[in-house]
């Protein structure tokens, strides 16, 4: 009788051992498929920042017109490369002319030359040579630039790209690179006020050598 209750009592034992391992593996698949459908979290989308074209337009407005010398039209033969110096020589030697003999206006002048050092000082220029010598002066409608650079590269570069912080205050430009010894070069600028942009004319041109009272 003992022997047959103790058998009894084993084997509920290991029944309820076998319910539990199985309720066990049971709670375990369970929890596992739970973790399963969890959701990753999904990280913010960031939209990218939209790339903007450059307002050429606004650039070219801003930016005064540069004219380097070029020898005049002929309706004859072309000019040979020694008329061609003396032609240039007489066009800017109009200019400075017209330089020296403009009327003086302080007001304006001295803003002028401190805005063309201010432009002549910009890091992206600057990172395209130094010059070793920097001269501007203005009278009252005109200004003259004088920069000496090591190469002529260098100061063809400057001859593009410096006009460009010109913008707002001159609006018509001429530029000149001269060789020098040892293949320096001198780049020379003629420019104007806005609205005096005659004072650049050709000099088979009429231009008054004095446009008068400075405009306020």
């Amino acid at each position: 009788m003992d022997s047959t209750q103790n058998s009894s009592n084993s084997f509920t034992r290991k029944r309820a051992l076998l319910i539990g391992f199985c309720l066990i593996v049971l709670l375990a698949l369970i929890f596992g498929w739970s973790l399963g459908r969890v959701t990753a979290p999904v990280a913010p989308q960031v939209a990218e920042p939209a790339v903007v074209a450059e307002n050429s337009s606004s650039v070219a407005q801003t930016m005064p017109p540069v004219r380097p010398w070029s020898p005049p039209k002929t309706s004859g033969s072309p000019m040979s490369i020694a008329e061609q110096k003396a032609a240039q020589v007489d066009a800017f030697s109009t200019f400075e002319t017209r330089l020296r003999t403009d009327t003086p206006d302080a007001q304006w002048s001295a803003p002028a030359e401190k805005n063309l050092v201010e432009a002549a000082s910009e890091p992206a220029l600057t990172k395209v040579g130094v010059p070793e010598n920097y001269n501007a002066f203005c009278s009252g409608h005109m200004c003259k630039i004088t920069l000496d650079f090591a190469n002529k590269s260098q100061a063809d570069d400057w001859s593009d790209f410096y006009p460009v912080g010109m913008g707002g205050t001159l609006s018509s430009v001429r530029t000149m690179v001269s060789p020098g010894a040892n293949g320096k070069a001198q780049l020379i600028i003629y420019a104007t006020r806005p609205g005096f942009e005659k004072l650049l004319a050709d000099p088979t041109t009429t231009a008054p050598a004095d446009p008068g009272p400075p405009r306020r």
